[in-house]
């Protein structure tokens, strides 16, 4: 399924104890539970109940479903329409990959980069590691944006300390050979260290 982003810096705790569960996410839960035991049908039903309960955090779910197929046939509309009440419900996951789609004229959008951009900047304002990421690609690359390398290398660097991988990846072989930074072999080892899995950089937007 998909994961929600890393977030960076900490939130405030919050005293949940003796909080009642809402019906909503009791069968996020269910859902949850359920992906794990690899019963996508079952937890495709958890999830579009919870998010029927209005449990947003299960909106983006169930779009993930419809588009990847998990527990039900693909169906884009229908990811589409679920994306984007994730996207105005403020979750930051749900805004990244709705702007993802305007950027790259997914799920049968056409290409509209300029509302790609706009959402991805409120993903990345909701601390969104891979909308950062994708954001210092547009940069770097000048696709979509005018080209900014000083932009896309801060970008690079927020969605490296976020934890995501590709840009920990990037930014170590960037800090290796002194690209768009000032070379420096010890945090080129320290992000490296960082991604050691990671698949090579090709740049998130293309």
């Amino acid at each position: 399924m998909v994961s929600a982003q890393s977030e960076v810096p900490p939130r405030i705790a919050t005293n949940n104890v003796g909080k009642m569960k809402t019906k909503g996410e009791i069968l996020f839960e269910k859902a949850n539970q359920a992906f794990e035991n690899q019963d996508d049908e079952a937890a495709f039903k958890y999830y579009l109940q919870s998010a029927k309960a209005g449990y947003i955090d299960a909106y983006v779910e169930v779009g993930d479903c419809y588009e990847q197929g998990w527990g039900v046939e693909i169906n884009n509309e229908k990811a589409l329409e679920w994306y984007k009440k994730s996207a105005y419900a403020s979750v930051a996951l749900g805004q990244y990959l709705l702007g993802r789609a305007y950027f790259l004229g997914l799920l049968g959008l056409e290409v509209d980069k300029q509302k790609g951009i706009e959402w991805l900047w409120k993903a990345e304002s909701g601390l969104s590691e891979d909308a950062a990421a994708f954001l210092a690609d547009c940069f770097i690359e000048g696709n979509g944006v005018e080209q900014n390398i000083e932009e896309g290398v801060r970008l690079l660097k927020e969605a490296a300390e976020w934890g995501n991988e590709y840009a920990q990846k990037e930014l170590a072989r960037r800090y290796e050979i002194g690209l768009g930074v000032e070379k420096d072999l010890e945090k080129a080892k320290y992000w490296r260290s960082k991604a050691p899995f990671a698949p090579p950089y090709k740049g998130v937007s293309a």
